[in-house]
């Protein structure tokens, strides 16, 4: 369970991605080395909603829900079930 580091895409939210509960999302290449830092350099950091928090405890965290995410819901099985119905539909149209 890496943190993963992710650039933010239109509909994310739809795959359960969300910054600072399982993944660290970023807009541009910029913010990347700014977000990536806040979780890599200091020990301890300041939170603007959870004054100084361990940046190691938090990025550990945020990785095993990042990969309980991953395991339960973006399996090769789980995309299987997701494009079943659309495998279906083009077996039945020829």
């Amino acid at each position: 369970g890496a943190l993963l580091l992710t650039k933010a895409f239109p509909g994310m939210g739809m795959f359960g991605l969300r910054h600072g509960e399982n993944c660290a999302i970023w807009n541009d290449p910029g913010e990347a080395l700014l977000v990536a830092l806040s979780y890599l350099a200091p020990r301890q950091r300041e939170s603007s909603d959870q004054g100084i928090v361990d940046a190691t405890a938090e990025r550990n965290r945020i990785a095993a829900a990042g990969a309980d995410l991953a395991l339960n819901h973006h399996t090769w099985d789980v995309r299987m079930l997701e494009l079943q119905p659309y495998i279906d539909a083009v077996r039945g149209a020829r």
